[in-house]
């Protein structure tokens, strides 16, 4: 008997929505009981897992039906079902009965699992050529002062006919980006998220299938320093973790509507170039020239592959999650325009600038004024926080960091010519009024309660 006003929502698998490439072979399964009813408790449950929708909805269970269960369990309840492999993919629903004889059953939900075993992978680490770095002497010790450039690399490959399903599996010794015929593949931020790269190194899974297309189709990837060879910390130094080279790794698996299937992997067949990023840090910040596009596109190396596992990457990602507009902008100085965000944030800003090819715009970052106004950065220590827009001039241009971020509620907005001459002032440069977005990013967690 279902009881109107009742329902089972909320399924989680590993405490994540319909998450994709788990690797845990016995994932702790959750829902919720909602009722209208004051009191409407959870007696019983009966979780069922089918390897497609097609058959969880025509009660063909093929791996795990947990049959009746008597208790008020809804968190943390562990897979029994049959053993897990690389790729299975796991359609699952649970029905409840309340403590006055009622029952409700969800609607569907799924979860896939990763690449299990070593032998799994068939894609080899590559990198882009060694990048030349300096010492500074003056430093406490040995320190590589200077950002990488973050390397672009690519894959062109033909797909005979349509896909039918694509999964893209990938890691990096860095932070990386990847798209598919120049679309982002996902809008998570910093993947794969810090770790201990002595023990472990993340990778992260993707459902490409709709960015692809029968014919030509390109895989890139972006890779920046992130926290593998970026500043981490207060010592002023880069390559913490022993490195400065930062590498890739890509599988792309796709099933085709012929039945066939076709894997992508980084090897070295693969090409890499320098693109508009000319550097990006966590602590320093990032300089992006527009005017710039990857050419000269060169061979990657295949280099040796790090001890620690590879072990899919299950928590919420990092990104975008608000967008605000300043509450005021000042002209400190000639030249010198100053935003209050109205709130001290993680972030950065999105620009919006309409200027000459050449023109170089610089975003510094603060948390607090001087008491004339200016920005205060003296408790950055050594951190420059400060994001620079070189403009290809057409048009209106809009710019958002890519492997950088910043703590702050101030911004200082300057622009200098082309030719290097000074700093622009209000009657050859006023910014847009929409010119600065504060873009506030944090782990992509739901909200446990609203005030």
């Amino acid at each position: 008997m279902s009881l109107p006003g009742t329902s089972v929502s909320r399924l989680r698998c590993e405490y994540l929505v319909d998450p994709l490439g788990l690797d845990e072979r016995a994932p702790r399964l959750s829902w919720q009981l909602l009722s209208d009813r004051r009191g409407a408790r959870q007696v019983a449950y009966r979780v069922r897992v089918a390897s497609s929708l097609a058959k969880l909805q025509a009660g063909e269970i093929d791996r795990w039906d947990s049959g009746h269960i008597a208790g008020n369990q809804t968190v943390h309840v562990v897979y029994e079902g049959v053993p897990l492999r690389s790729r299975d993919v796991c359609h699952w629903s649970v029905e409840v009965w309340d403590e006055v004889g009622g029952s409700a059953l969800s609607s569907p939900a799924v979860w896939s699992m990763g690449l299990l075993e070593k032998a799994d992978w068939s894609a080899r680490w590559i990198a882009a050529d060694p990048e030349s770095i300096r010492l500074d002497p003056a430093a406490i010790a040995p320190t590589l002062t200077e950002p990488g450039t973050p390397g672009v690399f690519r894959r062109q490959f033909v797909l005979s006919v349509a896909p039918v399903k694509a999964c893209l599996y990938a890691t990096a010794r860095g932070v990386f980006e990847l798209t598919l015929g120049g679309r982002r593949v996902s809008e998570d931020l910093f993947a794969p998220e810090w770790t201990d790269y002595d023990k472990r190194i993340h990778y992260r899974t993707y459902d490409v299938t709709s960015l692809l297309a029968s014919g030509a189709n390109e895989l890139g990837a972006t890779l920046g320093d992130g926290w593998w060879s970026g500043y981490v910390g207060w010592q002023e130094q880069r390559g913490r973790h022993g490195s400065l080279e930062n590498s890739l790794l890509v599988q792309l698996e796709v099933e085709l509507a012929d039945g066939s299937c076709l894997t992508v992997a980084s090897n070295g067949v693969w090409e890499c170039a320098t693109g508009p990023i000319l550097s990006s840090d966590f602590q320093m910040g990032e300089t992006f020239d527009a005017r710039r596009t990857p050419q000269d596109w060169l061979p990657v190396r295949e280099v040796a592959a790090p001890p620690a596992p590879l072990v899919a990457q299950c928590s919420e990602p990092v990104r975008i999650i608000e967008t605000i507009a300043p509450l005021s902008r000042r002209e400190i100085s000639p030249g010198v325009y100053l935003y209050d965000m109205g709130q001290n944030m993680t972030g950065w800003v999105r620009l919006h600038v309409e200027a000459p090819a050449g023109t170089r715009f610089q975003l510094r970052h603060g948390e607090r004024l001087n008491p004339d106004g200016t920005l205060y950065t003296d408790n950055l220590r050594r951190a420059k926080a400060t994001d620079t827009y070189v403009c290809r001039g057409a048009g209106v241009e809009v710019y958002e960091p890519h492997f950088t971020f910043h703590g702050f509620q101030y911004v200082e907005l300057t622009a200098q010519s082309a030719d290097g001459s000074g700093l622009l002032s209000a009657d050859k440069f006023l910014p847009r009024a929409d010119a600065v977005t504060g873009c506030v990013i944090r782990s992509a967690t739901p909200p446990a309660t609203r005030g």
